[in-house]
């Protein structure tokens, strides 16, 4: 089992405070959220469904690797994921790590590195295009190994 969980809860922390979700207090509140989200679906899932399998927590790229806000930004939650996860008995697939190495040809930028789907004024959408989907897919191969094709 696979899970990608976090993010959201971060944009709606950015999308509706004054400062982005820049204060201390503030990103506290946030990455607190997300570690008891995260540890309540985990003890449904290992406590109430009784799911003793292999657990894979997925950690999140970064929107532009030079920029250090946005770096950071994703290094914390990646932290908050990474320590709930292994708490679980689970393992930690590097989404951070594929982006990164790709993009530096492009100056840390997962959007012209066409990794981010890209929008029509030229920005980028946070979510990954289908080269970004195979990157992600393969840091999680790395962590379970290659399934067979049914």
């Amino acid at each position: 089992m696979t899970i990608n969980i976090g993010a959201n809860d971060a944009f709606l922390c950015q999308e509706t405070t004054a400062d982005m979700c820049a204060s201390p207090a503030e990103l506290e509140a946030v990455l607190q959220e997300i570690q008891a989200n995260l540890t309540a679906i985990y003890t449904q899932i290992r406590d109430v469904a009784h799911y003793h399998g292999l657990l894979v927590a997925l950690t999140y790229y970064s929107l532009s690797y030079s920029s250090p806000a946005a770096e950071q930004g994703a290094l914390l939650l990646n932290s908050v994921i990474t320590k709930v996860t292994m708490a679980f008995g689970g393992k930690i697939a590097d989404g951070f790590g594929a982006f990164e190495g790709p993009s530096m040809a492009f100056g840390g930028d997962t959007c012209a590195a066409g990794l981010r789907i890209k929008l029509p004024d030229g920005t980028c959408d946070v979510h990954p295009t289908p080269a970004g989907h195979l990157l992600l897919a393969r840091a999680i191969e790395d962590v379970v190994g290659a399934l067979p094709p049914k």
